[in-house]
């Protein structure tokens, strides 16, 4: 599947590493903000600069109207861990954008168990569909339902520490100006959870591609409710598929301005 297997390998090597951030009003001082999202092997490994390029599960996760750029049957499944904090995610994601030639779906399931500065428990579920128009260009939309709980209440019932529950939406565009050279437009969360878990960030990517061997893409994306000021967020990715031997390997590396 495109050399899933190999990228595999990239979700076991890879720890999420938490964001430098201020504090919002639901958090107690000291606490950290964090997304908390599904990500594929590749995703994580391209960090921002991985979207404009994206496909199977990993637009799922970053570009939703990516679903539809290649026809493949995806499947991915993955665990996660942050040791230092004793956090515990898992979950899986399949993408069908081949038995039909006029849309593509993919489906999400996670749950996570966390503690220290993750804690919170509950679980993510996540629909995508995406629509090409022509050859060139793709629509997307994605409706997603989070339910994490803070594991710790105070003296008022109130929940300590990052929560969310409720609906939000992803949705984006993607545009192919030539062969190999691809543009997006994307929304993450566009129904406002005021979580940290769910931040709300509107942006664009822009990617190359050369014959599925090479890649490189850049990301920037605004958000605008994680921080106390609207914060840009940026970074650029590069991949090398290398085709010999009985099986492809990959090459990845991500860098953050």
């Amino acid at each position: 599947m495109l050399h899933r297997l190999s990228s595999l390998l990239v979700t076991l090597a890879i720890w999420a590493l938490p964001l430098v951030a201020e504090a919002q009003g639901e958090l107690p001082l000291g606490r950290i903000p964090r997304e908390d999202t599904f990500e594929s092997a590749r995703s994580l490994a391209l960090g921002l600069g991985n979207r404009a390029s994206s496909y199977g599960t990993g637009a799922l996760a970053g570009n939703v109207a990516n679903l539809s750029h290649l026809p493949i049957y995806d499947l991915e499944a993955a665990f996660t861990s942050v040791p230092q904090e004793k956090t515990f995610g898992i979950g899986g994601a399949i993408v069908d954008a081949k038995t039909s030639q006029s849309i593509a779906a993919g489906i999400m399931a996670r749950g996570v168990i966390g503690n220290r500065e993750r804690d919170y428990n509950g679980y993510d579920l996540k629909l995508g569909l995406s629509v090409p128009i022509a050859n060139r260009l793709s629509l997307g939309v994605a409706g997603r339902y989070l339910k994490f709980n803070a594991n710790r209440e105070d003296q008022n019932g109130d929940p300590i520490g990052p929560h969310v529950r409720g609906f939000t939406l992803d949705a984006a565009i993607r545009v192919m100006l030539v062969q190999g050279l691809h543009i997006a437009a994307i929304g993450e969360n566009l129904i406002n959870r005021d979580s940290a878990l769910v931040p709300q960030r509107f942006g664009g990517a822009v990617a190359y591609n050369f014959k599925r061997m090479f890649d490189v893409g850049f990301d920037l994306l605004a958000d605008f409710s994680t921080f106390a000021t609207t914060q840009l967020l940026m970074g650029s990715g590069v991949e090398y598929v290398l085709l010999e031997g009985p099986a492809p390997r990959r090459l990845e590396g991500r860098s953050r301005p």
